[in-house]
């Protein structure tokens, strides 16, 4: 499925079907198959659905879709900026997963942290909580960032990374 990301979580199956789910952006799709016997198909009750030998055409199938959106007052996804502090984030954002990276420029441009993929974590209401990671060292850290309005977000580091 072009643009969905399978989510293995909801995956299932049985004798008589099978259901998974996908998301894409802010929209979660499950997906179940499942068979029945036909009526003139005879299955004794007293044995498992499985071990009823069906021809093919025995078998009716139901395959339904139930497509949710997930409610989002804001999207973070884009690039954030604290000029003052030479911080900055670029954000993406698939489902209510965010990834991406940040910047800081220190001592005049003579430090920069900067990763291509740095943070990774999950949107729980107006609160994203974040592993970061540092260029300076191999330990992540926590932070969170918090929706304020469109324009603004609140940065907070947690737990800092070991070391620099």
């Amino acid at each position: 499925m072009d643009g969905f990301e399978d989510q293995p979580n909801y995956q299932a199956s049985g004798p008589t079907g099978a259901a998974t789910a996908a998301t894409c952006d802010a929209a979660l799709m499950l997906i179940q198959a499942k068979w029945q016997p036909s009526a003139d198909a005879k299955c004794p009750s007293v044995q498992p659905i499985a071990s009823c030998e069906l021809k093919p055409e025995q078998k009716n199938y139901t395959i339904q879709l139930n497509i949710a959106q997930y409610k989002i007052n804001y999207w973070l996804p884009g690039k954030w900026e604290d000029a003052a502090d030479n911080f900055s984030l670029e954000l993406f954002q698939g489902w209510k997963h965010i990834w991406g990276h940040q910047s800081v420029v220190a001592q005049n441009g003579g430090k920069i942290d900067a990763l291509d993929v740095s943070i990774g974590g999950s949107v729980l209401g107006k609160v994203v909580t974040i592993q970061f990671q540092s260029s300076f060292t191999n330990s992540t850290g926590i932070a969170e960032i918090t929706y304020l309005d469109a324009n603004t977000i609140k940065w907070k580091i947690i737990t800092p990374p070991s070391g620099e």
